[in-house]
């Protein structure tokens, strides 16, 4: 029999840990051939359903989440049509918690892996390859002809048998890596599944260090902790960012899920040292509202957690990404912009803005009808209002997401909008009216160059703040040039330079040592191919400090060293 493990991700630049992990379980333990494949949301579902029909699979798992469940519904709906005989199985947390419901939904469907697929699937493998039934594997609900059979509850699969799954890391280089030091959970937050699932378990650190280990090996550009709470052990945390300290290989970023009020002095002063770029920290907000914090169960003190944050952004060398939830209880449009501008006042590199999501199996769920929750049936399940939001708050709130997303959380316009917000009394109010010029222009309903969401941005500012002043322009500009060679700026900043400029710019590239200093990439290349892999250009004001004042600078930008945030290097040079 040939079987076939399918993950259908977000993004093509995800990867799915909890596949490749059932592959390398499977592979030395199961006499079928066995094979994986990944997709992504963002693929036309014919094209997905050729491909798995090309397989010619006997046996085919699909992982489910929240984000590809309507997908992976209509793929089994279709795929039985044209191989009734296959067998078709299912797991992931978006079927686990009320398995019968889905088989009741999916009759093509045979079974629901209820627990940890590594160590229940190479078991259900095994026994459909010898013919035999399912009764004695612990963690199934299975198709018994027209009756639905639940077996008893599988173990928890032992962390330090969890294989190293990623064999193919040359051809990941520019996909995201997870990875897994722990799994569970010790909060209780009423609106995510980790609360119906008690203790936390943790892989040995010798495991943890000899796999971190071949990620440093191979330079791979990011390594994406999916550890529900990576500090909750303060000992296991220490010992990993110690690890990662010592074998630094100066390219390798490790991104971490963390409770920051749990940081004690010691943690941060390790923080502190850590390279610029090396960590990058993940911190659930969710909302600075006490009442809202309270009712949902979440163990923080938020006060506390927004200090540390501000003391790491003092370090200057790890990027964070706050998180924030609209639609939780108690939290109104008002109470919402007092936890925006809190949280915006620290500058993270992300803000988040998210939307409850009404997990089944949550004790959100459970508390729909109390807190007047309408939320949309189907996934990914997101809150359409509640006793405190209407759903044209919920349409305003949109349209800062969409905002945020588009010109904060992007880092193409980091230096324009410092200027924009630098008077503004709310920064909230900045992206919900921006929002809403957005939407009130019909801007959402086509897609838009760069020169023209720049356009987008000025003309409201000036519509409802003043004039672009030629610092904002200056800021526009540099902006630009962070991101990539310009071709075309927008005319209304569009730099004119003079003849004389243009010869000094041509003389700079032609000067050797002007290559080997800053550079030395492009050593023994010919100027003017230099010149058009980098950048030269002319500010009437030093964009990379306001507080100097006004004078000609000459920034050269270096496009094949970025940072983590894509943006450019960048050095001042004399003409």
């Amino acid at each position: 029999m040939n079987a076939l493990l399918v993950a259908i991700n977000a993004k093509f630049i995800h990867t799915n840990l909890a596949v490749r992990n059932i592959y390398h379980c499977c592979k030395e333990q199961v006499p079928q051939n066995l094979d994986m494949v990944e997709f992504t949301i963002n693929q036309r579902l014919p094209h997905i359903i050729d491909t798995l029909y090309r397989q010619k699979a006997d046996i085919l798992l699909f992982s489910c989440y929240i984000w590809n469940i309507e997908y992976v519904s209509q793929i089994i709906d279709t795929y039985h049509k044209i191989h009734p005989t296959a067998i078709l199985l299912v797991g992931g947390p978006e079927v686990s918690y009320d398995p019968q419901e889905f088989l009741s939904c999916h009759p093509q469907v045979t079974a629901v892996v209820t627990g940890e697929g590594e160590g229940i699937v190479p078991a259900v493998l095994q026994t459909l390859a010898d013919d035999g039934g399912l009764s004695s594997i612990a963690g199934l609900v299975y198709r018994q002809g027209d009756t639905l059979v639940e077996t008893p509850v599988a173990p928890p699969f032992p962390m330090a048998d969890i294989p190293f799954s990623y064999h193919d890391l040359q051809a990941l280089s520019h996909r995201i890596v997870y990875f897994e030091s722990s799994r569970g959970c010790p909060f209780r937050c009423s609106y995510c599944l980790s609360s119906i699932a008690g203790g936390v378990r943790f892989m040995p650190l010798e495991k943890v260090f000899a796999q971190l280990s071949i990620f440093l090996e191979h330079k791979v550009r990011q390594v994406k902790f999916v550890d529900r709470t990576f500090n909750c052990n303060k000992a296991h945390a220490m010992a990993i960012w110690q690890f990662l300290k010592d074998h630094d290989n100066g390219v390798t970023n490790f991104h971490f899920e963390i409770a920051a009020h749990l940081l004690d002095r010691e943690m941060l002063d390790l923080l502190k040292t850590i390279r610029t770029e090396q960590f990058q920290l993940e911190v659930g907000v969710q909302s600075t509202n006490p009442r809202t914090i309270d009712q949902i169960k979440r163990a923080t003190n938020t006060e506390q957690l927004l200090d540390i944050c501000k003391e790491i952004d003092s370090y200057g060398n790890i990027h964070q990404h706050l998180d924030l939830i609209a639609g939780l209880p108690y939290e109104d449009i008002s109470s919402f912009e007092e936890s925006f501008n809190t949280v915006f006042a620290i500058r993270p590199q992300q803000l988040q803005l998210g939307f409850l999501k009404i997990l089944k199996g949550s004790q959100m769920a459970q508390e729909v009808a109390e807190h007047h929750i309408v939320y949309n049936q189907h996934a990914p399940f997101e809150v359409l209002g509640t006793k405190w939001l209407t759903y044209d708050h919920i349409l305003l709130l949109k349209g800062v997401e969409d905002m945020v997303e588009r010109y904060y959380n992007s880092g193409r316009y980091q230096n324009t909008l410092r200027q924009l917000l630098e008077n503004q009394p709310s920064a909230y109010r900045f992206f919900e009216d921006l929002g809403a010029y957005f939407f009130a222009q019909d801007y959402h309903l086509s897609p838009l160059s760069k020169e023209q969401v720049h356009t987008v941005l000025k003309d409201f500012y000036e519509s409802h703040s003043g004039a672009y002043t030629p610092e904002i322009k200056a800021s526009v500009l540099f902006d630009i040039c962070l991101k990539e060679k310009p071709k075309k700026f927008p005319t209304w900043v569009d730099p004119q330079w003079s003849e004389s400029q243009r010869r000094d710019m041509s003389q700079f590239f032609a000067n050797p040592d002007n290559i080997d200093r800053y550079l030395p990439q492009y050593q023994g290349e010919h100027h003017s191919r230099v010149s058009r892999l980098a950048h030269l250009q002319v500010f009437d004001y030093d964009v990379t400090d306001p507080r100097l004042p006004c004078q000609t600078t000459h920034l050269l930008f270096d496009y094949d060293h970025p940072d983590l945030l894509g943006n450019a290097t960048y050095y001042k040079v004399t003409l």
